[in-house]
């Protein structure tokens, strides 16, 4: 599934007026590394955790699960 969102959240995270995302089932990318960081993000209108995963050495987003 490809979607683009233009929610609070997805538009604060590229600083744009929207984010282009690709949906995949979990479990189907393993991401693997010493620079993984993750961000608990639970500002959105559901309460519920939305987590970011991102390179902690340069900031790159690359995974978002929620």
């Amino acid at each position: 599934m490809v979607v683009n969102c233009y929610c609070e959240n997805c538009r604060q995270v590229t600083g744009s007026t929207h984010s282009a995302n690709l949906g995949m089932l979990a479990g189907s990318v393993t991401v693997t590394g010493d620079t993984v960081a993750t961000y608990v993000d639970r500002t959105g209108a559901s309460g519920l955790p939305f987590k970011r995963h991102f390179c902690s050495k340069c900031g790159t987003h690359f995974h978002s699960e929620g």
